[in-house]
C-alpha cells in the first residue's frame, strides 16, 4: 500500500510540474497598408497539436484553447489564418465572397507563415499579410468564378464584367 501511494504521488507531481510549462503567445495581424485584420482566427500548428486565437477588431490575438492558461509548448509552428469570409448566398445559382487577405494564408499547406516559440515567458508574433487580389468574387454553382468590383457592397446586387475559372481556394 505504501508503494502505491508513493507511485500515485509521483504521478501527480509529474503532471503538476508540466502544467506550469509553456509560453504565452499573442501579437497583431495587419495588412500591408497597416490596416488591422479585424476578424478571423490565427492558428499555430506543430504537426501534432494546433492552438487558436480569435482575432480582435484591432488585429490583436492571444492564443488559448489549452488547459495551461493560454500557454503553448515551445517549438516550431506553421501559422495560418482562418479569415472570416463574409458570404452572401443567392440560392443555388451563386454565392458572393468578400475576401480580406490573400488566399495563401488561409490554409496549413499553403501559408508561408511560421513561428519559432522559445521556452519560458511570453512571446509576440506580429504578421503582415498581403490583401486579397480579388476581394469580391462571385462563385457559381458549377465552380466558375467571376471577379466583381472591389467596391461592391453586401446586398448591392452588382454584377462584374470579368469571367474565367481559377478553381476554388476557399
Amino acid at each position: 500500500m505504501k508503494h502505491l501511494i508513493t507511485i500515485t504521488l509521483l504521478f501527480f507531481a509529474t503532471i503538476t510540474a508540466g502544467c506550469g510549462s509553456g509560453v504565452r503567445v499573442g501579437g497583431k495581424i495587419t495588412l500591408e497598408d497597416g490596416t488591422p485584420l479585424d476578424k478571423g482566427a490565427v492558428v499555430f500548428d506543430n504537426g501534432k497539436l494546433n492552438f487558436r486565437g480569435q482575432v480582435m477588431p484591432d488585429g490583436s490575438y492571444q492564443l488559448g484553447v489549452t488547459r495551461d492558461a493560454q500557454k503553448i509548448p515551445a517549438g516550431n509552428y506553421k501559422v495560418w489564418i482562418a479569415n472570416t469570409l463574409e458570404t452572401e448566398n443567392y440560392g443555388r445559382e451563386y454565392s458572393i465572397y468578400f475576401n480580406t487577405i490573400a488566399g495563401e494564408y488561409m490554409g496549413l499547406d499553403t501559408s508561408p507563415l511560421s513561428a519559432a516559440v522559445l521556452p519560458g515567458g511570453s512571446q509576440v508574433f506580429d504578421f503582415t499579410l498581403k490583401p486579397a487580389a480579388d476581394r469580391v468574387i462571385k462563385v457559381y454553382e458549377d465552380g466558375r468564378e467571376e471577379k466583381l468590383p472591389d467596391d461592391t457592397k453586401p446586398n448591392s446586387g452588382a454584377s462584374g464584367d470579368g469571367g474565367g475559372s481559377r478553381g476554388r481556394s476557399r
